[in-house]
C-alpha cells in the first residue's frame, strides 16, 4: 500500500490516527486500533497546505502535518463515490463546529458503551450540541446522507476505520 501523497487527498476525506498520549491509548484500548479523526477542510500541494478540521480540546483545523506530528501513525479515508457538491457540503458542515468547547463527558460515555455493550450510555448522556472527534466526522457525514452504518453518537475513531475497510470500493485507506 503506498502512502497518500498530498495531491490523493480530497476535500472531507478522513484523517484517521492512533495518538501517542494517555487519552488515546485508553482510546485504542477500548475500542480499536484509530484513537482520533477528523475532517479535510482544506487541500494542497503538501502536508502543510492540507487542513483537517478535528475536535481536540475544541473544534479546531490544524495542517495536516501538525496532526501527524502528534500521531503515531495515520490513514487517509476516501470515498470515490462522494461527489464534489457533497465534498463542499461536508466541509461548510465541519468547519461550522469551528470553536466548540470539547466535551469530555462524552468519552467517558463513550467508555462505558464499550465496557457495557449498552448505548444507552451514548444515546441518552451524550451532550446533545457538542461533538467528540468521531461525532464531528460523522454528523458531517450525515450531511450527505451517509452513516457509517451506525449512530454519530456511538461512532468511534475506529468504527470509521473498520467501515472504509469493509466497504473498499468505493472507500480507500491509504497510509499517511
Amino acid at each position: 500500500m503506498e502512502r497518500a501523497e498530498a495531491k490523493d487527498i480530497a476535500l472531507g476525506d478522513v484523517v484517521a490516527i492512533r495518538g501517542q498520549g494517555i487519552i488515546s491509548a485508553l482510546i485504542s484500548a477500548s475500542s480499536g486500533m484509530i484513537s482520533h479523526v477528523g475532517i479535510v477542510t482544506a487541500i494542497g500541494d503538501d502536508y502543510e497546505a492540507v487542513q483537517v478540521t478535528q475536535a481536540l480540546d475544541c473544534v479546531k483545523t490544524l495542517s495536516l502535518a501538525e496532526t501527524l506530528s502528534h500521531a503515531k501513525f495515520g490513514y487517509c479515508l476516501h470515498s470515490d463515490a462522494i461527489v464534489d457538491l457533497d465534498r463542499a457540503k461536508l466541509v461548510c458542515y465541519a468547519l461550522s463546529r469551528l470553536g466548540q468547547t470539547y466535551p469530555y463527558a462524552n468519552i467517558l460515555w463513550q467508555f462505558m458503551k464499550q465496557v457495557t455493550g449498552n448505548p444507552k450510555w451514548t444515546e441518552y448522556a451524550d451532550s446533545d450540541t457538542k461533538e467528540i472527534c468521531s461525532e464531528l466526522v460523522a454528523d458531517s457525514y450525515l450531511q450527505i446522507g451517509l452513516d457509517f452504518g451506525i449512530s454519530p453518537r456511538d461512532a468511534t475513531p475506529s468504527d470509521l476505520m473498520g467501515y472504509a475497510l469493509d466497504h473498499h470500493p468505493p472507500w480507500w485507506v491509504w497510509p499517511l
